[in-house]
């Protein structure tokens, strides 16, 4: 009877940490995706709308997602700047960057849309820690829930909205307007 009792203790206190574990993991994966990517490191263009239209799309996109609205000023040429003071968590981000291109309920016809985030080192899974990236809608893209990236050093990688974290890619597909938003 002995045995069973300290049968019963062992298992019971090995459940109690396991689950400290598990929760602590689940914890830490949670916390990494809220903790928000500062503003300062995060640098948002688009063009292809005007600065009125560009605040309706970005007003829009705060309130499905809960957010302040961000703050729109043209940085030359009929390419905006769009920023939250709060910065934004690292899925907002790939949201942002394809909801400029898709936007609910907004005629796209006869417009030539561009946006894209450069974004500092570290924020992404699947893409190496020391690397920046800077993320945009893919050219001819077709799936409408996809975001492409390129690092410093020139690797492609995919984020699908269906997976977490990127993967490495052979294609980048960049938009040759992408590189003109950030002159």
């Amino acid at each position: 009877m002995e045995f069973v009792g300290y049968a019963f203790i062992a298992i019971f206190v090995g459940a109690l940490l396991l689950g400290r574990h598990f929760k602590a993991t689940r914890e830490a994966r949670e916390a990494a995706e809220l903790a928000k990517v500062p503003s300062r490191a995060l640098d948002l263009r688009v063009s292809g709308w005007t600065a009125s239209e560009l605040r309706n799309v970005f007003g829009r996109f705060s309130k499905l997602y809960g957010l302040p609205e961000p703050r729109v000023t043209e940085t030359a040429n009929g390419v905006f700047s769009v920023k939250w003071t709060d910065g934004l968590v690292p899925s907002h981000i790939l949201f942002a960057v394809n909801y400029a291109h898709y936007p609910e309920g907004l005629d796209l016809d006869g417009r030539r849309i561009c946006a894209a985030a450069k974004v500092s080192a570290g924020h992404f899974d699947g893409i190496p820690a020391g690397r920046p990236v800077t993320i945009f809608v893919p050219e001819d893209d077709d799936r409408f829930d996809c975001v492409h990236a390129v690092d410093d050093r020139g690797t492609a990688y995919l984020g699908d909205f269906g997976q977490s974290g990127f993967v490495q890619t052979d294609r980048a597909r960049m938009r040759p307007c992408v590189q003109a938003l950030f002159v």
